[in-house]
């Protein structure tokens, strides 16, 4: 037990290591050197390989000394206070890494965002400072040095690639308290190094998490950012659309076996879910637009259910920028927000209120889609010898942008048009409008699903997280048209209704031959409409056309429908899996 007598030096020691360590040296270093601001360097973290490859060796020297010294002068002024005796200035080491990884008085003296260092120079600095002010063995930062050498360096030397340097970091934080006891330190030195490698370690979950998914980059590879003009990147957020999902995640397959067995109850994985950050899950690489850019897209992710979002809508929104906050650290031009992503945060204007980087909810693109979709559903009526003009149609989420934007195109090619939503005011409203223009269509409203059994066609397009449409909703040989992401149409009408065929919607195949690693429920080689919306504003930069809010303009819906045909990316016809052009006319208004 520590004597009640130490506290205050202990206390003394750690906070003015925090003091000290909350200091931005490397930040401060950079703006004098003349350079761009340290937070404007790619990587997932500032870090020597960002540093060497952004600044060269000298710069990146200077900085990496600028953060030792640091570490030494925390220690070493704990010491040189008077009512400290030197073997409890070691409280000053996690006090100085601490300060240095949250800098709470720096982020308060400094408004813009410092960059989020690893804490490597830092903890050598301080280790270097204990064994020069208090008596703490030379071998442990010399073992520390070694083990980190080691553990990034041998990966290369035996040719098996690079090392991680967020593994070497690791490895010599956890090394310190186990080499100290060995060599016969005890009492006042061992409990603060085992604190520092606690919070060397936190700082690193994010890589050990990348290296367990193989999407860590090692000591040597470049970050992934564009690296010519012929090289764009963008990012794009996911979300789980099944439990199986979790497995895919290679962090968490392993728990897979006890889940099934039910050993680990869902509600852990639920909670759990709630608890995590952004995490890169995957990359799509192989996407060549058609004149001549490669695309790379980061697929970036939390395991949340659509559920989820929609019940923890103000964490949705915190995870949501957090991610388009990394997107732009790791050098994206663009943020796209997938599936009920894109609804969350006013349909992204609160994500795109927090970050600089241009954020897109893929509404323009999708609208554009539609066209399509409503074309290649009324001909199929007619190779089954429909007539289209003699058919009723029902809309589902007839009250939104999109399905508007369907019963509006519908309204004068159908006999008969059932306008389905949840609120029964609006349906009225926009009924009204369309009565107006197309008194030939008898056109119904209603907030019962059940209406859907009297039609020959379905158009749907909601923001529900679960699937609406069953069985007993649709009648025999009815063709479906879903657009709904998670699918608005459950698994069980196709199996179980008669002659029914359900075309999925938005579902897009980019130019080149794309390859990745993530199932992303679309089909091999294929993405949904809002990815192809991020990569296509990525690739031209024109960010003016990107969808956020409740409207989608004419003019971007236009935009996407020949920028998309210019560079090579095609609508999936879901009839024949043969790719189709998007009309040029504007789905929506």
């Amino acid at each position: 037990m520590t004597d009640p007598a130490a506290w205050p030096a202990i206390i003394a020691a750690a906070g003015l290591g925090y003091i000290i360590g909350s200091i931005p040296v490397g930040h401060l270093l950079w703006g004098w050197l003349g350079r761009a601001e340290l937070r404007r360097l790619p990587g997932y973290m500032v870090g020597v390989p960002a540093l060497l490859q952004h600044a060269g060796p000298r710069q990146a020297a200077l900085v990496s000394l600028a953060d030792v010294l640091k570490g030494m002068a925390a220690v070493l002024a704990a010491s040189a206070l008077p009512f400290v005796p030197p073997w409890w200035a070691a409280a000053a080491v996690p006090g100085v890494v601490a300060g240095h990884l949250f800098p709470l008085l720096a982020r308060w003296l400094i408004p813009d965002p410092l960059p989020r260092s690893r804490g490597a120079f830092t903890t050598l600095g301080a280790l270097l400072g204990l064994s020069l002010g208090a008596g703490l063995s030379w071998w442990v930062p010399v073992i520390s040095v070694a083990v980190w050498l080691v553990t990034v360096l041998t990966p290369y030397l035996l040719g098996r690639g690079h090392g991680y340097t967020a593994l070497g970091n690791v490895a010599a934080a956890v090394t310190a308290p186990v080499a100290a006891w060995f060599l016969g330190h005890r009492g006042p030195f061992i409990s603060p190094l085992v604190i520092t490698a606690i919070l060397l370690v936190w700082r690193h979950k994010a890589n050990l998490a990348r290296m367990v998914e193989g999407q860590e980059l090692g000591a040597a590879e470049s970050r992934p950012l564009p690296v010519s003009q012929d090289e764009v990147t963008c990012a794009f957020l996911v979300h789980r659309m099944s439990q199986d999902d979790w497995w895919q995640m290679r962090l968490f397959a392993w728990l897979k076996p006890w889940a099934e067995a039910g050993r680990i109850p869902w509600r852990w994985l639920e909670g759990l879910a709630l608890r995590l950050r952004p995490m890169h899950f995957d990359e799509i690489r192989g996407i060549v637009t058609a004149d001549g850019r490669r695309v790379r897209v980061i697929i970036l992710g939390i395991p949340l259910s659509a559920q989820q979002i929609l019940d923890h809508p103000d964490l949705a929104v915190r995870r949501a920028v957090a991610a388009a906050r990394l997107a732009e650290e790791m050098g994206a031009r663009a943020f796209g927000l997938g599936a009920y992503w894109s609804v969350v945060g006013d349909k992204g204007q609160r994500v795109q209120e927090a970050v600089s980087i241009p954020v897109t909810n893929g509404g323009a693109y999708t609208a554009a889609t539609v066209q399509t979709g409503l074309q290649e559903a009324l001909a199929l009526m007619e190779s089954r010898g429909q007539n289209p003009e003699e058919c009723t149609a029902a809309v589902v989420g007839a009250g939104g942008v999109v399905g508007f934007g369907m019963a509006r195109n519908l309204a004068g090619n159908v006999r008969r048009l059932i306008m389905v939503g949840r609120n029964a005011e609006r349906l009225e409203r926009m009924a009204g409008r369309l009565a107006k223009r197309h008194p030939e269509t008898i056109i119904e409203t209603t907030t019962d699903l059940d209406a859907l059994r009297e039609a020959d066609i379905i158009f749907s397009a909601t923001s529900q997280p679960d699937s609406v449409i069953f069985p007993r909703h649709v009648a025999p040989n009815a063709i479906i048209f879903d657009l709904g992401r998670p699918a608005d149409v459950d698994a069980s009408v196709a199996e179980e209704v008669p002659g029914v065929q359900v075309i999925p919607g938005g579902v897009v195949k980019p130019p080149g031959e794309m390859h990745n690693r993530l199932d992303l429920h679309f089909g091999d080689g294929l993405i949904p409409a809002c990815l192809a919306e991020t990569i296509i504003l990525a690739v031209t930069g024109r960010y003016e056309h990107r969808s956020l809010g409740e409207r989608t303009s004419t003019a971007s819906i236009a935009f996407f429908a020949e920028e998309s045909r210019r560079l090579g990316f095609r609508v999936i016809d879901g009839s024949t899996d043969s790719p189709t052009p998007p009309t040029g006319e504007p789905a929506l208004a």
